[in-house]
C-alpha cells in the first residue's frame, strides 16, 4: 500500500533557518508500507509548488520508469568492452555521472554543470575540457548545448569575445573568465563540430570565436608577442603574467579558428590565423622551453613579473590549509619561494625569459595538444613521471607536492597519447580509475584520491578521451562523413571494441581483436555513403582480407566502404 499524507509548507528566506517535517504512522507485525516523499518548490509562489508536488506524486512511477529508461541508454550508447573492467566500470559511470549534473534551467538553458555538491553551475574552463569527453563517450547534443550557452552568457556579460569563468544558477556571473578559457573555448567549439558535423552551430559559434582571438591578441596582448596576459587555469595568487597554457590554448585556437574560416569560405582569416598559430608554436617551443631543466616553464616575462609571481606564491602558501604534522613541509616550501625571491632579485633589471615559479602541472600543456617537438615531449613527459607526480598523479604544483586532480592527471595521460606512448598514457588512466567509489559509489572525486567536489565533469576528459580516441583510435570528421581509425591497444590487451558510438548521423562500432602476430578488424555502421580509413603501423607489404577478399597493402592505411567491413591481416 501506498499512503499519501499529503504535504506542508515551509518558507526558508534566510541560510539560518532550517525546518523539519514529522509524520506518524502505525505498522503492524509482518506489514509492510511503502512512503513517497516529494519535495517541491518554486522561485515564483506556493500554488506552482503545491501543483508540482501533486504532479510528482501522481507521476512518480512513470517519471521512475523515464529516468531507468535514459539511464539504459546513457549506458548502451558508446558502451566500451575492453580487458580492463576496472577501467571499462569506471568509464561506463562517468557517463552516468555525467548526466548527474546536467541542469535544465528555466529561463536559462540545458548544460553541464562542473561538479557537485559545491559547483553544479556553469564554468567555462570545466567545460572546454568536460565537453571534448563528452563528445567521446555519444553526446554532442549535451556538448553543443553547453557551449551554446557559455557563449551567450559571455556575449551578454563581456561582448568582446571573453569566455566567462563562472556563472551561478541565477544566471549572475561571479568571474568574467579566466584568459585561457577564451583560446580553450575555441578548441572545444571545434571538437565539438568535428564529433557532430552540425555546420550551423559552427556558423553560431564563430563570429564570438573570432571576437575572443581579436581580445587575446590585442587586449591581452600588450606588447604584441602573441603571448597573451592574463590569468590562466591555476589561480595562483601574482601568476597575472604571459602564462604557458593561455600561450599553448591559444596556439590551438588559432588552428580550430583557421579551419573553422576554411570551411566558412573567409580565406584570408584562415591564412592569417594560420601564419600566426605556426609562428606562435615556435615561440613556444624556443622561449618556454629550458633545455637545462627538460620542461616548459610555468610563464615568460620580466625579472620584475617573476618576483611579483614569487612573492604572490609564497603569501598564497602562508593562506593554505596546513595540518600541524605538515610544519616542516611548510617551512620548506616557505625557504624554497624565500630563495627564489632572492635568486629572482640579484638578477639584472628587465631580464626576460621562461621562468619556473610553481612548476604547476600545465607545463604539460604543449604535450597534451601535440605541439610540442618529439624530443622535447619525451623529456618532458618523462621528467614529469619520474620527478612530479604522487601516488595518482602529477601533482598540481610540483614544488609544494601536495594536491592531485582528475584534470591534471587527466590531461597527463592525453598527452602520453599525443606521443603515441599508450601504456604510460593507460598508467595515468589507471590512477584515475583506482579512486573510483572512494567517497561517492560510481563516482570519482575532483581532488584525487577522496576530497573535494565527489562527482567531477572534467574527469570524463580523463576517462574518455585516452580511451576512444586513443586507444580505440576513434578520429572523426562528421561533416564530412568520414573516420579515421588507428587503434593504439596497450600492450597487455587483445581486445578492444566501441558499440554504437554517435557521430554525426551516423552510428558506428568497431572491434579489434589480437590473435597472435595476426589481427582483425571489424567496423560497423548504420548510414551509408560515409567514408572509413583504418591506419596500422607496419602494414605496407602484408596480405590482409576485407570480407573475406585478399589484398597486398601498399600502404599503411586502407580505405573502406560500406556499412559492414571485416578485415583480417594474414
Amino acid at each position: 500500500m501506498v499512503y499519501d499524507m499529503g504535504f506542508i509548507t515551509v518558507s526558508n528566506r534566510s541560510q539560518r533557518t532550517s525546518q523539519s517535517a514529522t509524520y506518524k504512522f502505525e505498522i503492524k507485525p509482518h506489514q509492510v508500507l511503502a512512503f513517497v516523499f516529494v519535495i517541491s518548490g518554486s522561485t515564483n509562489n506556493l500554488e506552482t509548488a503545491q501543483t508540482n508536488y501533486d504532479s510528482i506524486l501522481k507521476n512518480y512511477k512513470q517519471f521512475l520508469n523515464e529516468k531507468k529508461q535514459l539511464y539504459a541508454a546513457i549506458i548502451h550508447r558508446a558502451r566500451v568492452e575492453i580487458p580492463d573492467k576496472r577501467l571499462q566500470q569506471a568509464y561506463t559511470w562517468g557517463k552516468i555521472n555525467t548526466e548527474w549534473l546536467v541542469s535544465k534551467l528555466p529561463g536559462i538553458g540545458v548544460f553541464l554543470g562542473a561538479g557537485a555538491i559545491e559547483y553544479p553551475w556553469l564554468f567555462g574552463c570545466d567545460n572546454s575540457y568536460a565537453s571534448q569527453g563528452v563528445v567521446a563517450s555519444g553526446n554532442p547534443e549535451l556538448a553543443k548545448s553547453t557551449l551554446r550557452l557559455i557563449k551567450r552568457i559571455s556575449e551578454a556579460t563581456n561582448g568582446n569575445g571573453r569566455i566567462i569563468h563562472e556563472m551561478s544558477a541565477n544566471g549572475f556571473v561571479y568571474n568574467k573568465g579566466n584568459t585561457q578559457e577564451t583560446p580553450h573555448f575555441a578548441l572545444a567549439v571545434w571538437k565539438a563540430f568535428e564529433w557532430s558535423g552540425d555546420k550551423e552551430f559552427l556558423r553560431e559559434m564563430y563570429p564570438y570565436i573570432k571576437k575572443g582571438i581579436n581580445w587575446l591578441l590585442t587586449e591581452q596582448d600588450q606588447n604584441k608577442n602573441l603571448f597573451p596576459e592574463g590569468y590562466g587555469i591555476m589561480e595562483v595568487k601574482g601568476l597575472n603574467a604571459e602564462l604557458i597554457d593561455v600561450a599553448v590554448y591559444t596556439q590551438q585556437a588559432l588552428e580550430a579558428a583557421s579551419k573553422m574560416a576554411a570551411l566558412l569560405n573567409e580565406p584570408d582569416v584562415q591564412h592569417d590565423y594560420m601564419q600566426k598559430a605556426a609562428l606562435l608554436k615556435d615561440k613556444i617551443n624556443t622561449l618556454f622551453w629550458d633545455n637545462d631543466e627538460g620542461s616548459y616553464c610555468d610563464f615568460y616575462g620580466t625579472r620584475e613579473q617573476a618576483l611579483s609571481v614569487a612573492k604572490g606564491a609564497l603569501e598564497q602558501l602562508h593562506q593554505g590549509v596546513w595540518h600541524a604534522d605538515d610544519s616542516a613541509l611548510l617551512h620548506e616550501k616557505e625557504k624554497f619561494y624565500e630563495q627564489l625571491v632572492l635568486k629572482f632579485s640579484n638578477l639584472p633589471v628587465g631580464t626576460k625569459k621562461g621562468w619556473f615559479t610553481n612548476k604547476n602541472w600545465v607545463i604539460s600543456t604543449p604535450a597534451e595538444m601535440g605541439i610540442a617537438p618529439r624530443e622535447k615531449a619525451i623529456r618532458l613527459l618523462d621528467k614529469v613521471r619520474n620527478e612530479d607526480c604522487g601516488d595518482y598523479g602529477p601533482y598540481l604544483s610540483a614544488v609544494e607536492k601536495r594536491y592531485m586532480m582528475t584534470i591534471s592527471t587527466g590531461v597527463q595521460a592525453i598527452a602520453e597519447c599525443a606521443y603515441d606512448r599508450t601504456d604510460e598514457a593507460m598508467w595515468y588512466v589507471d590512477k584515475i580509475v583506482q579512486t573510483f567509489s572512494r567517497v561517492l559509489p560510481g563516482s570519482i572525486s575532483e581532488m584525487m584520491p577522496d576530497y573535494g567536489c565527489p562527482v567531477q565533469a572534467w574527469t570524463i576528459y580523463g576517462l574518455a578521451v585516452p580511451l576512444v580516441t586513443h586507444v580505440l583510435g576513434i578520429s572523426p570528421d562528421a561533416y564530412h562523413k568520414s573516420v579515421v581509425i588507428t587503434p593504439h591497444l596497450p600492450s597487455d590487451w587483445n581486445h578492444a571494441a566501441i558499440y554504437d558510438l554517435p557521430i554525426g548521423n551516423n552510428t558506428i562500432s568497431f572491434a579489434v581483436e589480437r590473435r597472435g602476430y595476426n589481427a582483425v578488424y571489424s567496423i560497423t555502421s548504420v548510414a551509408p555513403g560515409w567514408k572509413y580509413s583504418l591506419k596500422i603501423n607496419g602494414l605496407t607489404g602484408h596480405k590482409y582480407k576485407i570480407n573475406g577478399k585478399e589484398f597486398i597493402a601498399v600502404a599503411d592505411e586502407i580505405d573502406l566502404r560500406g556499412t559492414v567491413n571485416r578485415i583480417e591481416l594474414l
